[in-house]
């Protein structure tokens, strides 16, 4: 398991110094998390919903975007993408019943998420958020939150709590699931990180110096990692 902290350099970007807490929140997730991704995964096999709402802004749609294929791919539950400016701009309330509704978030502050959220509320709806800051108005309205655990994140590209919310819908995709392979894959997470870190990176750097256009192409669970890379 991962315990290290990554050294500061004063050469590294703040998003770079940020990347690299990677491993350790993904720790912190699998050591913290994992027993309320374990009881989640039983509601939901209880309750069943029929299909599944995500909802993000900027990095935390592209976490979403791996919701919706793991979602879809693991369980058989149709997923869609929410559009949060459909409650808060156009006013229409969307059907939602036997739904899980899943809203991503750094900060939990966006007005129109957590309007959609709020609107989102019934007896046959579970709204469930992750979110880094678990005292935020987005964390108050939600019937369960799990915390994203990643601490402090100042750089614009919301990395590492990127990272944290697909590292969250992994586990939880395992838990509800079931699958004990898919749960032991969970809880290898830091150390896949911890190696991706200390792997010669120089020829895709190389490669990304120039200042030409640069097309991220992904398909499958890999497309929410090209739209957040884009």
């Amino acid at each position: 398991m991962w315990t290290g902290a990554a050294a500061m350099n004063a050469t590294r970007t703040q998003m770079e110094t940020e990347a690299r807490e990677a491993p350790a929140v993904a720790a912190r997730l699998v050591e913290r998390a994992s027993p309320a991704l374990r009881e989640l995964g039983t509601q939901l096999r209880t309750r069943a919903p029929r299909y599944a709402i995500a909802a993000g802004r900027g990095s935390s749609d592209a976490a979403a975007l791996l919701a919706k294929y793991v979602f879809e791919a693991r369980l058989g539950l149709p997923t869609v993408s929410a559009a949060p400016s459909i409650r808060s701009i156009y006013g229409k309330q969307l059907k939602v019943d036997h739904a899980l509704v899943l809203a991503i978030s750094q900060s939990g502050r966006s007005p129109d998420l957590v309007e959609f959220c709020r609107s989102a509320a019934g007896p046959n709806v579970m709204r469930l958020g992750l979110i880094n800051d678990a005292a935020s108005p987005l964390a108050e309205i939600m019937d369960a939150v799990v915390p994203l655990e990643a601490g402090a994140e100042t750089s614009v590209a919301a990395t590492k709590s990127c990272l944290a919310a697909m590292t969250l819908v992994q586990g939880l995709t395992a838990h509800w699931s079931g699958d004990v392979d898919a749960v032991a894959a969970f809880e290898r997470t830091p150390d896949v990180l911890a190696n991706a870190l200390e792997q010669d990176w120089s020829k895709a750097l190389a490669f990304l110096a120039g200042d030409g256009p640069i097309y991220v192409i992904g398909r499958g669970p890999g497309l929410a990692v090209a739209a957040e890379a884009a």
